[in-house]
């Protein structure tokens, strides 16, 4: 058992899991404090109150912003803290945010989840952030979507890239499911926010 002084908050939105990974830090790191997050209110009171020396959170193409909203109210706060955002999939348009931040990465692949935390407290490496990054979407999807921005339909998609319809919906679909969207507008302001495609004065106003 590794034992610090500490307190370690972990966010994230899946409630059984940020159940499960309390659980196994806690057997595993006997620290000062493991308590989970779901109300950002109550996560911001306990910043005012308490001094946050490690924070754990699960970062979707969902909940992003607010993740790094998160790390910069603790850095502000506490120069020294420990951010680590466990994820799937690392976006492009994240890599900057996290190199400027020092925020370390954790797959939720990851074999030892808790020994990668560990390191991470301890001030080691986990996996270099070059080696997490990656393309979220596949060229031929991020075409689809470039062209869903501008209001084109499914047809015209098709006819413009040459493909079939079929293929374009399937396409809208892929991106739906990677992007964790539940419409086409929903994944076209994604993919806008994320940096996945450009916005400019051809958008459609539907979007």
């Amino acid at each position: 058992m590794v034992v610090w002084d500490m307190n370690i908050l972990i966010l994230g939105e899946e409630s059984e899991f940020r159940s499960e990974l309390k659980g196994l830090v806690g057997a595993q790191i006997n620290c000062c404090s493991v308590q989970v997050f779901l109300d950002n209110n109550d996560f911001f009171d306990k910043v005012k109150l308490f001094d946050v020396d490690v924070c754990l959170a699960v970062i979707t193409t969902r909940n992003f912003k607010y993740c790094f909203k998160v790390a910069d109210i603790l850095m502000e706060k506490n120069s020294n803290v420990k951010i680590a955002f466990l994820c799937n999939h690392v976006l492009k348009a994240w890599v900057e945010k996290l190199r400027t931040r020092y925020i370390h990465l954790v797959s939720l692949a990851s074999e030892d989840i808790v020994g990668d935390i560990e390191r991470i407290i301890s001030g080691e490496k986990v996996v270099p952030l070059a080696q997490k990054s990656q393309k979220f979407l596949a060229s031929r999807e991020e075409e689809v979507l470039q062209l869903l921005s501008l209001g084109k339909n499914q047809t015209v998609i098709a006819e413009e890239l040459d493909i079939s319809v079929s293929t374009v919906k399937t396409c809208v679909k892929n991106i739906n499911h990677k992007l964790e969207t539940p419409s086409k507008e929903a994944a076209v302001r994604r993919g806008i926010e994320l940096g996945i495609i450009q916005a400019n004065f051809e958008i459609s106003e539907e979007f």
